[in-house]
């Protein structure tokens, strides 16, 4: 269930942010993260991929450090995306008191939130069962969600059911 929302979900960001996004032709879906808990991600090929031990950092220029998505996965501890993005936002907020952090959607166990740290938009997505998955994009997000789109993730990261 989660998986299909999943999909449905960046399809649609996807398909609506497309337009806005000169994208090189040529992509190739790559793994990332640790074996326990995979995702993909299609990455155009001129794009630098930056591999490590339990996720990616993607740049459409490497002398832009202010554009990319960064993509990790750890155990969740039990906690929904919820719980996991909340406890984000409160340790930014004590790092950085002038940053402003809000859960901007929540739908079938994902969390969306919007930031601006530093004078820097970001977006976040939280994604939790046995493992969850996070992934930030920085700077030019119109530019950075069509390959955000292409996020498949591995069954451990099915939602885990919210507080009732």
């Amino acid at each position: 269930m989660l998986r299909a929302a999943v999909i449905a979900v960046l399809v649609f960001l996807q398909l609506c942010l497309q337009p806005l996004v000169v994208a090189s032709a040529w992509a190739q879906v790559m793994a990332f993260g640790p074996q326990w808990s995979p995702f993909t991600l299609d990455v155009p090929e001129d794009w630098e991929v930056e591999p490590y031990a339990i996720g990616v950092v993607l740049r459409p220029n490497p002398d832009d450090r202010r554009t990319l998505i960064t993509c990790a996965v750890s155990r969740s501890g039990g906690q929904t995306a919820r719980e996991l993005a909340e406890q984000a936002i409160r340790a930014l907020r004590q790092r950085d008191p002038f940053s402003e952090w809000t859960i901007a959607r929540e739908e079938a166990g994902l969390v969306w939130v919007n930031a601006i740290e530093r004078g820097l938009r970001k977006q976040w997505l939280f994604v939790a069962g046995e493992a969850f998955l996070m992934m930030t994009l920085e700077g030019d997000i119109a530019r950075l969600s069509p390959v955000a789109a292409t996020l498949r993730v591995s069954p451990a990261l099915r939602a885990l059911p919210g507080p009732s």
